[in-house]
């Protein structure tokens, strides 16, 4: 039974892909798979072409590669809008 739902999934130390295969089976979009080995990333971007793969240690991993990764353009800051209170 596949599930119905806009569920995106960050797969953290994914070595090859298995977990990320079985959320994208469930219906999830996988945005994007870490982890420190660089050849199961390569096996990882060969399965999982619509995700991005984050190589080399965790550590060295911001939040902001991982935004990046997700695809999400910086905004502008809220400050403006919650001194006005617009939001």
């Amino acid at each position: 039974m596949k599930l119905r739902h806009n569920m995106t999934v960050m797969d953290l130390f994914c070595g090859a892909g298995g977990l990320s295969e079985g959320f994208r089976q469930a219906g999830f979009h996988v945005l994007a798979g870490q982890d420190y080995d660089d050849r199961a990333g390569e096996t990882f971007a060969a399965t999982h072409s619509e995700a991005k793969f984050i190589g080399g240690p965790i550590q060295n991993v911001t939040a902001q590669k991982l935004l990046k990764a997700a695809g999400v353009k910086k905004r502008p800051s809220c400050g403006w809008y919650a001194k006005q209170r617009l939001a």
